[in-house]
């Protein structure tokens, strides 16, 4: 009976859990007669989803709130994917390159910084399965209250997933310009440009618990901050960084400062990234390119578009040419295509 009684719970359970998996579809232009049933907002798509949903979000520009305090709560469990024209039926069917999905935190005066919202996005937590952003440009939040993380503030441990993402001309006065994060927190594809901090102009990672930060398949590009002007690692969680270009993140002195990482810190895995500067840290990591700053494009064709040059291979699972020697991808390739 006791048995009966398990695996008659454990069926209830997967009817419960698969009863909310829909699909919640926005699009704030529907004069194009796609997605009938599409919500205006990207605000209300998320008020209305349960974990197993999945959001879908059409081109275009999509704010948080009139507030400085507003932001986009990812709640436990739902799937946010940008990049849709809208119409389509498949995932497989966006075009992230051509169809942007902006988060922007840009509400008051258009250009002036100081009156944009303190998060764009803000994380809920992990209690009830993985949360994934995927698709977006996440752009102009300004942290100026203490907490820093103006494009992502992750507060608590997570399990986040953030893929196919463009973090572009964020700010903080203390940590993490485009994202300040906890532990549990994955970025895949994603590109890091023109963000600063006073600590990551790129991302603040700080945890003292077993999960790990990792970074996969990423670009930091002419990010800021005086310590870390693209990562600054703090606490004890092990970080793993793999398959990055690293080109021109300084400090305020003009000097390039990839990675700052604390002897209590652990570095997991470095290894197959593209580097101007030579962190102390790395001294034991592998498989590293290094390049000189002085060059005027580094490993790129030129320092306008960032479309990767004849010595810098990338994977060849990625679809274009690779090399022999450390391999590494030029997110703004994927995210933009190849210029």
């Amino acid at each position: 009976m006791k048995k009966m009684i398990k695996i008659m719970g454990y069926l209830v359970f997967c009817i419960v859990v698969f009863a909310h998996s829909a699909v919640i579809y926005v699009d704030n232009n529907l004069s194009d007669g796609f997605w009938q049933n599409a919500h205006p907002t990207l605000k209300t798509a998320i008020s209305l989803a349960q974990p197993g949903d999945e959001i879908w979000v059409a081109k275009g520009v999509y704010t948080p709130g009139t507030s400085r305090n507003s932001s986009f709560l990812i709640p436990d469990g739902i799937k946010l994917y940008g990049g849709f024209y809208g119409g389509e039926t498949s995932l497989d069917d966006r075009d992230v390159h051509h169809n942007r999905s902006i988060l922007s935190g840009d509400i008051g005066i258009p250009g002036n910084p100081s009156d944009n919202c303190h998060h764009i996005i803000r994380y809920s937590g992990k209690e009830k399965g993985e949360s994934i952003l995927d698709g977006f440009t996440v752009k102009n939040g300004y942290s100026d209250k203490g907490k820093g993380g103006g494009g992502l503030l992750v507060e608590i441990p997570a399990d986040l997933l953030i893929r196919n993402c463009h973090f572009l001309d964020n700010f903080s006065t203390t940590d993490g310009g485009a994202a300040k994060v906890k532990s549990g927190v994955t970025f895949e594809n994603c590109l890091f440009e023109l963000n600063k901090a006073d600590n990551g102009g790129a991302v603040a990672s700080m945890s003292d618990n077993e999960e790990h930060s990792e970074f996969s398949h990423c670009t930091f590009i002419k990010n800021t901050a005086s310590s870390g002007s693209a990562l600054n690692f703090r606490g004890e969680n092990e970080i793993s960084v793999n398959n990055c270009v690293f080109w021109m993140n300084k400090d305020e002195n003009n000097t390039i400062n990839s990675i700052y990482v604390p002897h209590n810190a652990m570095l997991a895995s470095v290894k197959d990234c593209a580097f101007d500067d030579s962190p102390e840290s790395l001294a034991s990591a592998g498989g590293l390119i290094h390049y000189s700053s002085k060059d005027n494009d580094g490993p790129f064709q030129n320092s306008t578009d960032y479309s990767v040059d004849e010595d810098h291979g990338i994977p060849g699972e990625w679809g274009w040419y690779t090399k022999s020697s450390s391999l590494v991808l030029n997110i703004r390739v994927f995210l933009e295509g190849a210029f």
